[in-house]
């Protein structure tokens, strides 16, 4: 699934900066829902899916913007 960063996120290797667009998926414990899962440079990282939204959620931001 494709997400786009809202919020930046600074961790010790890698900056992720409002805008950037990601592929994740859900390969975490089932008892931790609030968070996905990517890769950047070969490095598996988790995030908060509180700092994105996917595709479709900015798919219909712009077509609310245009109405």
């Amino acid at each position: 699934m494709k997400v786009m960063c809202i919020t930046r996120r600074e961790y010790s290797v890698l900056t992720i900066e409002p805008g950037e667009w990601y592929e994740v998926y859900n390969n975490v414990p089932k008892n931790n829902t609030d968070t996905y899962t990517f890769q950047k440079d070969g490095v598996e990282f988790f995030c908060k899916k509180d700092f994105f939204i996917t595709l479709e959620e900015y798919r219909d931001q712009q077509i609310n913007k245009l109405i």
